[in-house]
């Protein structure tokens, strides 16, 4: 595939991973406040049709301010960038370190699979936590 099409669909796949996953609170908010202003804005239509000239309101779908609330809820979550953990941080700029140094790049690439690696681990042991948490323990079934 050529190179504008992956960086399109990869460009689609994570406006839905921030859309659907990351941010569902923001889509809905955004989703809400459009179909509220598009209420407001047929409220207001007849006061507006002295300004016929600048924005015809006849013509705005709500679809397309559903469209807009969503965008503006979503665009914070768009432009932020995922923080890593200091540990991580840390790791990334000992190896950088070490790849100034003039280390070896097969020494260097065993640091960022066993740093990979351990990070994996821990989202592994994370994701175990929280979902012991999230479900219900023996004694609670046992009771109903």
């Amino acid at each position: 595939m050529n190179r504008i099409g992956d960086s399109f669909t990869a460009f689609v796949s994570r406006a839905g991973d921030i859309l659907f996953v990351q941010n569902p609170k923001g889509t809905s908010v955004g989703a809400f406040c459009g179909i509220f202003a598009d209420g407001v804005l047929k409220f207001f239509s007849p006061a507006l049709s002295r300004f016929r000239e600048w924005i015809a309101p006849e013509r705005i779908n709500v679809f397309y301010m559903v469209a807009t609330g969503i965008f503006i809820f979503n665009v914070p979550s768009l432009l932020r960038r995922r923080q890593l953990p200091n540990s991580v941080e840390d790791a990334f700029e000992a190896i950088r370190r070490m790849k100034r140094e003039g280390a070896p790049a097969v020494q260097i690439k065993i640091q960022l699979l066993a740093l990979c690696s351990s990070v994996v681990e821990q989202a592994k042991v994370d994701f175990e936590k929280l979902d012991r948490k999230s479900r219900p323990s023996r004694l609670s079934r046992e009771r109903f």
